[in-house]
């Protein structure tokens, strides 16, 4: 897990499945976690943060790419929270 950078949190599974989707079909590495907990027990969500999904250092070029085509189409509002980690994560990626 060292090599795996957080970049998102979902509250329900739906939203994890599209961006597994997505990250699939670019053949990205990724790890998801909680998704079988809040799966068996949805309002385990709000407590254990939601649905965390890492991506590994390698393929964080990528996900930019994806990230910024997925913001525009399926994602209108994040928190400031998110939009912080992110950038984060890509000034880590060019420092």
């Amino acid at each position: 897990m060292k090599d795996y950078i957080y970049l998102q949190s979902f509250t329900y599974t739906y939203e994890c499945h599209v961006v597994r989707h997505l990250l699939d079909n670019e053949n990205i590495i990724y790890y998801i976690k909680n998704e079988t907990l809040i799966d068996l027990i949805p309002l385990s969500s709000f407590a254990l943060g939601g649905i965390k999904l890492y991506i590994h250092k390698s393929h964080l070029t990528f996900y930019r790419q994806i990230g910024e085509s997925m913001d525009t189409k399926y994602v209108k509002y994040r928190s400031k929270e998110w939009w912080k980690r992110r950038k984060e994560a890509f000034d880590f990626l060019n420092y």
